[in-house]
């Protein structure tokens, strides 16, 4: 059973913590835990409906042993978006760079936003793989600044998966603008992208989230 595959959001087959059966070496994986999120981007007026909220999601998440690590946006958005399975999340992917008040800042990474996913509860956003970067950190790595390029509801979701492919953990915007489904979904994509995007110079991803990019380095100061 792979990731998205019918029978996952019950299992989990292929979405178990590598790192927490690996020999002796230290587990660096979250447990997902809504006491311990700092949800930056929610209004604290919010905080505790989205911790109502996301609860008994993370209970699921944490039966089925799923640890919420770095380098793994794709797959952790979109399992919070498959087992929560409510209007009330939605699915994004963008670009993010680290805040330079982060302890972590890199000045040479100011202009570089990496691509990046995450999700929308009541339109605000939560992002499992920072909530897990400030955990391991005890706080440092943050905040993180967040550009979206497209928002997909739970309709979308499920269009794609009924029309597309399964949810497989990697860029899903990468999949609708490769297979021309681009219009479908409401997003900008030519076939002057697509051949830039096809460049062995650039990469297909890059190509399909530049936009975000732009936009997060015009808004950010000189």
């Amino acid at each position: 059973m792979y990731f998205g595959q019918p029978g996952y959001k019950a299992k989990f087959n292929d979405a178990l913590c590598g790192h927490c059966t690996l020999r002796e070496i230290k587990c660096d994986c979250w447990t997902p835990d809504v006491n311990q999120m700092l949800l930056a981007e929610v209004p604290l007026e919010h905080r505790d409906s989205v911790r109502r909220f996301l609860a008994p999601v993370f209970e699921r998440i944490n039966r089925a042993n799923y640890g919420i690590r770095g380098g793994n946006c794709w797959e952790t958005a979109q399992t919070l978006m498959l087992v929560a399975n409510d209007p009330r999340v939605s699915y994004v992917e963008g670009v993010w760079t680290r805040d330079k008040s982060s302890g972590f800042y890199v000045e040479k990474d100011e202009r570089q936003p990496a691509p990046h996913a995450w999700n929308l509860v009541d339109g605000y956003l939560v992002d499992l793989t920072a909530e897990c970067d400030q955990w391991r950190t005890g706080g440092d790595d943050s905040p993180w600044l967040h550009e979206p390029m497209k928002v997909y509801t739970l309709d979308d979701i499920r269009r794609y998966e009924r029309e597309i492919s399964h949810l497989d953990g990697l860029s899903i915007s990468v999949t609708v603008c490769a297979e021309g489904w681009a219009d479908e979904f409401g997003m900008d994509w030519t076939d002057g992208d697509d051949a830039e995007a096809m460049k062995p110079e650039n990469s297909y991803e890059s190509v399909v989230m530049r936009a975000a990019a732009q936009r997060m380095n015009e808004k950010r100061p000189a």
